[in-house]
């Protein structure tokens, strides 16, 4: 038995010395260690990113015409605690830009909430929404309460008119270009309009 103890000893001393010293990690474990620590550190970085520098990225995506991207940053820095109102009403401007008017229309009527009602260009952008889907009566309404808060926004009036054109609401085109025509009388768009009307 001392003669098998010896054996088993003289073979592990003989394998052990020709192999690196114990304290030393394996070279192909190195590398393992310090990705993993610097996976560890990005996804900390990551984590704690503040809602202010979400909404930056946010705002630069969309700036680069990255649209989809910008709404997921939007909605992450929303849910880090950013404003909710900057949050849903950039949320609708990029899903505009992206033809998604449903979703756009959702998001600009929770920053017309968040604003309670007071922010006119959310409600002018929400009013520009509902005359892309076809939903003239309630873009018409839309555009009043958005001009009732801003009545110097010449270009809501013309779109005002339009949309009460497609109404059939003669009366209220009119009145819509009348108001317009008074913020800019050397628009000759605006002449052009009257005379379609």
């Amino acid at each position: 038995m001392a003669e098998l103890k010896n054996i088993i000893s003289h073979k592990f001393t003989e394998r052990r010395t020709g192999s690196a010293p114990l304290n030393v990690p394996h070279p192909h474990r190195f590398p393992r260690t310090w990705a993993a620590l610097f996976l560890c550190a990005c996804a900390v970085a990551f984590a704690v990113q503040s809602s202010d520098d979400i909404l930056t990225r946010a705002t630069a995506l969309y700036g680069q015409g990255r649209y989809g991207d910008a709404v997921l940053l939007f909605r992450k820095a929303e849910q880090r605690g950013a404003d909710p109102f900057a949050t849903s009403f950039n949320t609708g401007n990029a899903l505009f830009q992206q033809g998604k008017y449903p979703e756009a229309a959702a998001a600009y009527r929770k920053a017309i909430e968040f604003s309670r009602g007071k922010y006119a260009p959310a409600i002018f952008n929400y009013a520009s929404v509902l005359f892309r889907i076809g939903e003239y009566p309630e873009c018409v309404a839309a555009y009043h309460r958005g001009l009732a808060i801003d009545p110097s926004n010449e270009s809501a009036w013309l779109y005002l008119a339009e949309a009460s054109s497609k109404t059939g609401d003669k009366v209220g085109t009119l009145r819509a270009l009348t108001r317009a025509y008074k913020l800019d009388p050397d628009d000759i768009s605006i002449a052009y309009q009257f005379a379609e009307a």
